[in-house]
């Protein structure tokens, strides 16, 4: 600025005078050509760049879950078999079937001689398609002599939703040499029977 200033003083000749006001003035105006270049003006207006891509997933929103595969129907021939175990004069019942898993069997234990005893139980078709039931005994006796284990599959209306989706409401699914027709008060059904003798202490 010193140097602006020496310039602007240098043209006066000798014997001309130049007041002080004069000089202030014209430093003045040197010092205002002295600043800075002006900053350039912006290429674009001052807001974020656009992120491109598919939004963020909402975090507080539950991932979509498929609905489960509904169960198809029953189209083999219905499949059931059973052993009778007979330990200190007790039997229980073992066996293995392809219905659905959650059906209801009843079982039961009857004389075919002599006075006549029956002894019923009941239940369910495991996972792996196998089930069983008692021991059964004469009220706390030792059974002896023959007797009939029965399996009866009862009314498909009284068995679980989940097993009515795979016989049909009223059995229609079902296929086989032991089905059965019987009257359930509703209408005609199927069920499911199969029976055997064993002998105990003779």
């Amino acid at each position: 600025m010193l140097e602006r200033c020496k310039e602007v003083r240098h043209p006066i000749r000798k014997g001309e005078t130049m007041t002080k006001t004069a000089l202030l003035g014209i430093c003045l105006v040197a010092f205002s050509g002295c600043g800075n270049d002006p900053p350039e003006a912006s290429s674009g207006p001052d807001t974020p760049e656009a992120t491109s891509g598919a939004e963020s997933p909402d975090p507080g929103q539950a991932p979509s879950v498929s609905p489960p595969t509904p169960p198809k129907p029953m189209t083999e021939e219905v499949a059931l078999e059973f052993d009778v175990d007979v330990v200190d004069g007790q039997a229980t019942i073992r066996g293995r079937t392809n219905l659905p898993a959650g059906t209801i069997l009843m079982t039961s234990v009857s004389t075919t001689q002599g006075p006549f005893l029956y002894f019923r139980g009941e239940t369910a078709v495991a996972d792996d398609g196998t089930f069983q039931d008692g021991p059964f005994n004469n009220e706390g006796k030792k059974l002896n002599g023959a007797y009939r284990a029965s399996i009866h599959m009862p009314f498909p209306r009284v068995q679980p939703e989940s097993v009515k989706a795979v016989i049909g409401p009223r059995g229609e699914h079902l296929r086989g040499p032991l089905l059965r027709s019987e009257d359930d008060g509703r209408g005609r059904t199927v069920t499911v029977n199969l029976s055997k003798t064993f002998v105990v202490g003779e």
